[in-house]
């Protein structure tokens, strides 16, 4: 198959969004294409389960998640059951519960550009606010006026520099990141700040990760709670830093404040200045120019089986 698009859906704040849930089903198998769907549920309430199977029975896939998990993990954990039931896809959408289509050609246009260039990352935009422009690109205002987007975007799709990021409420990840790293999203954090380590993951495979201008999708935030399992507002009023809010680990600093992880180009959360990259470890079109960062990433910004084994996950998968 071409596509996999995970639908990904949070019981844990005790919220029963099904009725959310059900028309944003229904633009994903609207797309034209070779696709398939799994909505991957952490902690879902048995009548939101009972809902989503009696509205789409065995069009779709569902795995079920019993146990509190970032939705990094519960992602890749789904990533790896669809697989083993229909082999790899070249493309696996992680689609927030939030997000809904908004044209039957959306997937169709995001293959198109993954099959066009070296792109290890394709974005879409939003139709609101929570974009991470502002606080990311530095361009905007978080006041809700969209028209900056028009200097992002007037030569067409907008390739990130290294080291930038957007949210990640809908994005393509390519097949050839998952080849090497033997997972998509890296599953070191808890709560925010992972896709500031997106464009490495990337530029070390010689890719890049680019917004497409032509997929807008509609965008509710805040449908099942933020992080909800791992609340970063919790973690903040206890005293810690937001952009340390590990998963199984001590710290995430140690991973990126270090002689090694400098010198082969590697940073971090460089939207608030927390580790800045070597830019001389890249070239004109974002590709490290060495072959260890890769090796680098694969082995720190994802946990090993003896901290976070993916086989031991207390799930139902239903093919």
């Amino acid at each position: 198959m071409s596509l996999l698009s995970i639908y990904q859906v949070c019981g844990i704040s005790g919220r029963e969004n099904s009725t959310y849930y059900i028309p944003c089903i229904k633009s994903i198998l609207a797309q034209e294409g070779n696709h398939h769907c799994v909505v991957c549920g952490c902690l879902s309430s048995q009548v939101t389960k009972n809902r989503l199977q009696a509205e789409f029975g065995p069009t779709i896939s569902y795995n079920w998640i019993d146990e509190k998990l970032p939705g990094a993990v519960t992602f890749n954990h789904s990533v790896q059951k669809c697989i083993n039931s229909f082999g790899k896809f070249d493309g696996y959408v992680f689609i927030d519960s939030g997000c809904g289509f908004l044209t039957i050609d959306s997937l169709r246009l995001i293959e198109q550009k993954l099959n066009s260039g070296s792109y290890g990352c394709i974005s879409t935009r939003t139709n609101d606010i929570d974009d991470g422009y502002f606080l990311n690109l530095n361009i905007g205002a978080y006041n809700g006026d969209k028209s900056a987007e028009k200097e992002i975007f007037k030569n067409g799709d907008y390739i990130l520099p290294v080291g930038k990021a957007v949210n990640g409420h809908t994005i393509l990840l390519s097949n050839q990141l998952l080849s090497y790293y033997n997972k998509l999203l890296p599953d070191i954090f808890a709560g925010w700040c992972g896709e500031s380590v997106y464009s490495f993951l990337c530029a070390a495979l010689k890719l890049q990760w680019v917004v497409i201008k032509d997929v807008i999708v509609h965008h509710q935030q805040g449908i099942d709670g933020q992080s909800s399992g791992f609340s970063p507002q919790l973690w903040q009023a206890q005293g810690n830093k937001g952009w340390d809010h590990p998963f199984r680990l001590e710290s995430l600093l140690p991973i990126f404040e270090n002689d090694t992880a400098k010198k082969l180009g590697l940073g971090y959360e460089e939207a608030q200045q927390i580790v800045m990259h070597d830019e001389s470890q890249f070239d004109e079109n974002g590709f490290c120019i060495n072959n260890e960062l890769k090796k680098y990433i694969k082995d720190n910004l994802f946990l090993p089986p003896d901290i976070l084994d993916y086989n031991t996950i207390n799930h139902t998968f239903i093919r």
